[in-house]
Parts: C-alpha cells; sequence; structure tokens
C-alpha cells in the first residue's frame, strides 16, 4: 500500500510540475545545482511525504532535511525519465538489464566489513536490486552530500559511509557480474561504460571534498578502461 501510495504522488507530481527538455552533457555537475529539483516540485505532495521521511531518518537540521528531500527527488526524476537524472544532463543505462543481483555478489573479505552501513537496512531488504539501483544511489548521495559538508558537517557525516559502501558494492557486483554472468558485463559495457565512469568519478569526487577516503575501485576501473 505504502508503495502504491508514493506511485500515484510521483504520478501526481509529474502531472503539476514545470518540465524542461534533458541538456546534453557538457560539464561535471555541482552539487548545489541540484537543488533545481526542489523548486521543480514545489507544492507537489512529495515535498511533504519526503521531509517526514527525513525526520524519520532522524534528520535534525533544515540542511539535512533539505539533503534528504533532494537526494530522494533524484530518484524520483530518474525514474520519471529513465534516465540517471543530472543537472548538467542526463546519463543513459537506467533501463538498463544485468543479470546479476545483489544477493548474489560475492565481497572481498576487505570489502565485506565496509559494506556493514548498508547490510540490514538496504542489501537485505532489496535482494533483486541490479547494478542501475547502485548507480542511482550513488547519483542520488554524490550530488547532494558535498553541499551538506559544508553546511552541516556533523548530518553529512552520517550518509558518508553510505555513499562510500555503495562504492564498495558497484566494485564487488562489476566483478561478480564478469565472473559469473560474462553475457551480461560484455554486453551492457559498451552501453554502460561512460555512465559508471561518470557517476564512480562524481561519487570520488564528493567523497574527497567531503575528506572522507576513497575505497579501492580496481573491478570499476577495469570496467571502464578493459
Amino acid at each position: 500500500m505504502r508503495k502504491l501510495c508514493l506511485i500515484f504522488l510521483i504520478s501526481q507530481a509529474a502531472h503539476s510540475a514545470q518540465w524542461g527538455t534533458s541538456a546534453s552533457f557538457k560539464s561535471g555537475p555541482t552539487a548545489s545545482s541540484s537543488k533545481q529539483l526542489l523548486s521543480r516540485y514545489a507544492g507537489t505532495p512529495l515535498i511533504d511525504v519526503f521531509k517526514q521521511y527525513a525526520q524519520d531518518q532522524g534528520a535534525t537540521t533544515q540542511a539535512e532535511t533539505e539533503s534528504l528531500v533532494t537526494h530522494e527527488l533524484i530518484h524520483v526524476e530518474s525514474a520519471r525519465i529513465r534516465r540517471f537524472w543530472r543537472p548538467t544532463g542526463d546519463l543513459d543505462g537506467y533501463m538498463v538489464k544485468w543479470d546479476g543481483r545483489m544477493a548474489t555478489v560475492r565481497y572481498t573479505v576487505q570489502e565485506t566489513p565496509k559494506i556493514q552501513p548498508l547490510q540490514d537496512m538496504y542489501l537485505n531488504r532489496n535482494p533483486n536490486n541490479t547494478i542501475s539501483n547502485t548507480l542511482d544511489e550513488l547519483n542520488a548521495y554524490s550530488l547532494t552530500l558535498p553541499d551538506l559538508c559544508k553546511t552541516a558537517r556533523n548530518g553529512a557525516e552520517r550518509h558518508l559511509p553510505a555513499l562510500a559502501a555503495h562504492l564498495v558494492v558497484l566494485n564487488a557486483a562489476l566483478r561478480t557480474e564478469k565472473a559469473l554472468w560474462p553475457s551480461s558485463w560484455s554486453r551492457n559495457r559498451p552501453l554502460m561504460v561512460r555512465t559508471v565512469a561518470l557517476l564512480s568519478r562524481q561519487a570520488a569526487a564528493a567523497l574527497q571534498q567531503c575528506g572522507y577516503p576513497i575505497p579501492e575501485n580496481s573491478a570499476i576501473q577495469q570496467f571502464i578502461s578493459e
């Protein structure tokens, strides 16, 4: 029922918001420019829904609430246009089908503790998610956290481990995809190499801007460069 209500609200928001055409990619996005979604969706039911969600997640400041609302709106907008929404230009691959699922990703001994921030609340609850879902999360986190690091560092520190963990998940998922489903890896690589490159670099840049360690990502680099 909750999922159906959210779908209804997204549909209503899509009709009431003012939409522009998607620009072609020209340069890397700035975190603050993602706030344009807040004005785009102003007055729609989603704003109140996501404000309540932010409070439920423990947000205590206006800056953190705004960051979490924007994060969720990025997901909504990407789903609406069926592309990875970015303020400077959308990216292809949102609808690409991967054979692997989160439940089948193989993690190294070094990676296992680094995904703990996501284990119970995200990975275990979404076993059928794919690499595309991970990219969606990387996009939303990395477009919002740099601003939050500047305005509410304490709030940002609660979310930085999740961003880093999603980068670990992407690395392990790409490695697993190649090992267990090589045809999927090969089929999708030409379609996804640019998107994986841009979103993983965007995530690494966000971590760097916030002074947070960037996890090992050799499988991501192999996907990009092979």
